[in-house]
């Protein structure tokens, strides 16, 4: 039995999932916590490392946290392993495979594990990832965009008078803030449901995959079928574990 403390750190967000393993039985999920990287000063205080024997980390983000983790980890005597993208689990068709984001990588490992057929896999954060998996374990390439809130900020950073804006609704918007939000998540979701529909024509079966900070929101404004997958990358941390162990 062993007790891992999972770690994602992204562009914006830092989350955490406490998991205890054991040979031949399920993770058993002991806590979940998320962090707002781009707002909260780092707090080791909130991170739940009771029991843990092992820091496993995905990082695709600040690289100062990378660094506050490190010496939690070194001040108490924990073991942190940084996962890098590999060969294994999946079929990869980047020819520099090292360039596939651990993110990415990561999510497709999740596919293979708990997809059967085809998938569309998309994480929906501060960039929107889709990235397309077939039934043998090939992956058939992916879509990098700017994330809502990413393209939100931009409108307002770059030009005199947008505002900055929170909303989540897809209708057409009556006054500026209005049109901003709902113009900036149609774009994902006609993005995601435009690849959909052309997998779907293509394969015939395919399972769409949300994931990610505004997984949700972009998961209850699709008119295609989908699934929301919220620990979508602590699972493809569970089979990367799995994958070094078994070398």
């Amino acid at each position: 039995m062993s007790v891992k403390l999972l770690l994602d750190l992204g562009n914006t967000r830092l989350k955490a999932w406490r998991v205890r393993l054991v040979d031949g039985e399920p993770p058993a999920w002991l806590d979940r916590v998320v962090l707002d990287a781009a707002l909260t000063d780092f707090n080791a205080d909130a991170l739940p490392l009771e029991g843990v024997e092992e820091m496993v980390l995905s990082a695709v983000g600040r690289r100062d946290w990378r660094h506050q983790l490190a010496l939690v980890a070194e001040r108490r005597g924990i073991e942190l392993r940084e996962l890098s993208v590999q060969r294994q689990g999946i079929e990869h068709c980047y020819e520099r495979v090292e360039s596939l984001g651990v993110d990415r990588w990561l999510g497709l490992l999740a596919a293979r594990r708990h997809v059967q057929g085809a998938s569309l896999v998309v994480d929906a954060g501060t960039a929107v990832t889709l990235d397309v998996l077939d039934a043998e374990g090939r992956h058939g390439g992916g879509m990098i965009v700017p994330g809502v809130r990413t393209m939100r900020r931009s409108l307002h950073e770059g030009t005199a008078d947008l505002p900055v804006v929170d909303g989540w609704s897809v209708a057409l918007g009556s006054a500026t803030e209005a049109a901003i939000a709902a113009g900036t998540l149609r774009a994902v979701v006609a993005l995601v449901e435009s690849v959909y529909r052309e997998q779907l024509d293509m394969r015939g079966v395919l399972t769409l995959v949300l994931s990610g900070g505004d997984g949700e929101a972009v998961y209850n404004a699709l008119t295609v079928p989908a699934r929301l997958e919220v620990d979508w990358v602590a699972e493809g941390m569970l089979q990367a574990l799995s994958l070094s162990e078994s070398e």
